[in-house]
């Protein structure tokens, strides 16, 4: 009886621990402090930003060594105003990632949650520049990653 008690709070703790960790992984941002005034001067929450180069190069090699231009891949992100950012493939194709960021005077950042086959969930960190029309997103290094960049120029259509 005792053992089969120790057994359960032991389940209790452990499952606790576990969602206590899959919250934190859920965002690290503080809602409070990630928008201000300066958030809508720095984006344009009505348009779409293509993605035009990946570390400083328009075009890709793919899997069978042929070159693929950036472009024509369709990739873009489309920021909201409740913090919420979507980097879709293409325009037509249902496939997108959610994830959130966190831009003002102080603060350029998104972050997205991805599922490993491997490493399970984990949050794929990217510091933004902005200048103008144009967004700069350094994808960090992490155990998945060796780090990145990647170039998106707003859509004026």
């Amino acid at each position: 009886m005792v053992n089969s008690i120790l057994h359960i709070l032991i389940t209790i703790a452990i499952c606790s621990s576990c969602i206590n960790l899959i919250n934190k992984v859920s965002s690290s941002f503080d809602d409070d402090t990630c928008y201000d005034l300066s958030t809508y001067k720095l984006i344009d929450t009505s348009a779409v930003y293509n993605l035009t180069e990946i570390n400083g190069k328009p075009y890709l090699l793919n899997s069978r060594s042929d070159t693929v231009s950036i472009s024509s891949l369709k990739k873009g992100l489309k920021f909201y105003k409740d913090g919420r950012v979507i980097e879709f493939d293409n325009k037509l194709s249902p496939k997108k990632l959610e994830g959130t960021y966190c831009i003002n005077h102080k603060k350029s950042e998104m972050e997205f949650k991805l599922k490993h086959v491997q490493s399970g969930i984990f949050l794929s960190r990217e510091k933004l520049s902005i200048k103008n029309d144009t967004i700069v997103g350094e994808v960090l290094p992490s155990p998945q990653t060796k780090g990145y960049t990647k170039t998106y120029v707003k859509n004026n259509n």
